[in-house]
């Protein structure tokens, strides 16, 4: 059991904090029975206390960057993206075919300047606005003060499937 101790000066209070941080270095037998014949990290299981290695399991990212409107998105699967407003009824679907780069798991799909097949689809979830933009002009000793204010409208999608050469990967 190792004790390390940092001290860090607390801000106004002209006193000091100390933080202690414990922990434990154990040592490894090169054939232990729960990690198999290796042992250690090349066999690590989520169950294994013996050498302290947890995988919690290999995440596949699957996303795309879409442009629509003169804007690069980050699509994806499941989630919403917010872009510039078109006329068009919520639970409507939506393709959008300027898929620039496609990445599923490991494998990297970049297109010049577009991935030919690919198509992200996407359903309207809502016709939202953004933040109020307040524009005030103002010319000082000549009375002149105009305050206009604007909410740009944007439509948001929800990202249903990417898919790379028409089909759904």
């Amino acid at each position: 059991m190792y004790n390390t101790a940092r001290i860090v000066p607390a801000r106004g209070l002209g006193q000091y904090l100390v933080f202690t941080l414990t922990f434990q270095v154990r040592t490894l037998s090169p054939t232990s029975p729960h990690c198999g014949p290796t042992g250690g990290a090349a066999n690590a299981c989520p169950e294994c206390d013996v050498c302290g290695e947890v995988k919690l399991g290999e995440a596949k990212m699957k996303y795309a960057i879409v442009e629509d409107g003169g804007k690069q998105f980050r699509a994806v699967e499941g989630d919403t993206i917010e872009v510039d407003y078109f006329a068009s009824e919520i639970g409507e679907e939506i393709d959008l075919e300027r898929v620039l780069l496609v990445v599923d798991g490991d494998q990297v799909t970049v297109g010049t300047p577009l991935v030919t097949g690919a198509k992200v689809q996407a359903v309207v979830a809502a016709q939202v606005k953004g933040p109020k933009v307040i524009v005030f002009r103002y010319r000082p000793k000549k009375r002149i003060r105009v305050k206009t204010g604007h909410r740009q409208k944007y439509t948001r999608l929800q990202i249903q499937t990417i898919s790379l050469n028409g089909s759904e990967e």
